[in-house]
């Protein structure tokens, strides 16, 4: 089954980083491949945002 919600980038005021917000509904269910603090690596490919561990 695929997990699908919303979410919104975030800017940082004082900075030009972005922060993407993961919904409890995505983070809290069982499916979901990351914990809190964990290290990832994000590629872009294709258009698409990819996290990996």
């Amino acid at each position: 089954m695929t997990l699908e919600a919303k979410t919104t980038l975030i800017p940082h005021k004082k900075a030009k980083t972005l922060y993407l917000t993961i919904p409890a509904s995505i983070a809290d269910d069982s499916a979901f491949p990351f914990k809190p603090g964990e290290e990832v690596t994000i590629i872009i490919k294709e258009r698409k945002l990819i996290i990996e561990k």
